[in-house]
């Protein structure tokens, strides 16, 4: 298992998010133009993007469940 710092976790964790948002506004992106130009590629396009999308949000969602956890063992133990 990899051990990382809490502020390394949390770093981790914005550039997931964000990469969650460009993902987001990617999909949306190719959508509207695939439907104006009504071109095929663009919708191959946002099928790959939201195979992506589906995949970082899975990965970013564990990482949170480790973020929580550390912070909680971080704090349970300054508290002692």
């Amino acid at each position: 298992m990899n051990h990382f710092s809490i502020t390394e976790i949390k770093e981790r964790n914005s550039q997931s998010a964000q990469a969650i948002g460009f993902l987001i506004a990617g999909i949306l992106a190719a959508l509207v133009y695939g439907i104006v130009q009504l071109s095929v590629p663009a919708f191959l396009l946002v099928l790959v993007f939201a195979i992506n999308l589906f995949l970082e949000t899975r990965e970013y969602k564990k990482s949170y469940k480790i973020e929580l956890e550390a912070a909680k063992y971080n704090e349970e133990h300054l508290n002692s």
